[in-house]
């Protein structure tokens, strides 16, 4: 059997960035605080032991939550379909992350802890891209200015973020562990324009989200 995965709490990693970068990233994560409410569209692809999924997500969020847990981490609404057609619905409230799938009558509830998010299997089998992140980039990443990405006549700047590492899974036995995440962000608004992450567990699972303003 496949070794099981640890569970990860998402932070922020203003900390782990380089000088110029964390320049970029102070001004992202200020526009992230001052926005009062908005919305995304994602998609995401998950292949967990061989079995491909994928599906697109509407998320609408509204305003922080009081007192504030990251940048992400709001009271938020998603309409979800699954590329064979199903179509799964999901809130959270500031406790409670409910994922319900209408026509299979299911109702899933994970609860929010303060002390320690999501944690990140639930976050997966949730697929909520975004919802749950309470910050732009994931604890422990090493993050860097990206290349200038053109959209539209902007060019527009980018930070990435990159993590690998072995994980001790006890004795002689270790996991690999690989993410990329990378931020196109507006130089006008300094507001995400898109956001992808591409995470995977050597052997496990490769999962990959984006999402455009």
């Amino acid at each position: 059997d496949a070794p099981a995965m640890p569970a990860w709490a998402p932070a922020p990693a203003t900390a782990t960035a380089s000088p110029e970068a964390a320049r970029l990233l102070a001004k992202l994560e200020a526009a992230m605080a001052a926005i009062e409410a908005g919305g995304y569209r994602a998609r995401m692809i998950n292949e967990v032991r061989g079995i491909r999924s994928e599906l697109t997500a509407e998320v609408r969020f509204g305003r922080r939550l009081d007192p504030p847990v990251g940048l992400f981490l709001r009271p938020a609404v998603a309409t979800m379909r699954a590329a064979s057609g199903e179509t799964m619905l999901a809130s959270f409230d500031g406790a409670v992350l409910r994922h319900q799938v209408p026509a299979r009558r299911e109702v899933h509830e994970i609860r929010f802890d303060p002390g320690g998010g999501f944690p990140m299997m639930d976050m997966i089998e949730a697929m909520i891209p975004g919802l749950c992140v309470p910050g732009v980039f994931m604890d422990r990443v090493r993050i860097e200015l990206g290349e200038p990405v053109r959209i539209g006549d902007r060019m527009c700047p980018s930070l990435r973020g990159r993590l690998q590492e072995q994980v001790d899974m006890g004795g002689d036995e270790t996991m690999g562990i690989d993410l990329t995440q990378i931020v196109v962000i507006d130089p006008d608004t300094n507001l995400p324009l898109r956001f992808e992450s591409r995470f995977s567990v050597e052997g496990w699972i490769r999962w990959t989200a984006f999402w455009t303003s």
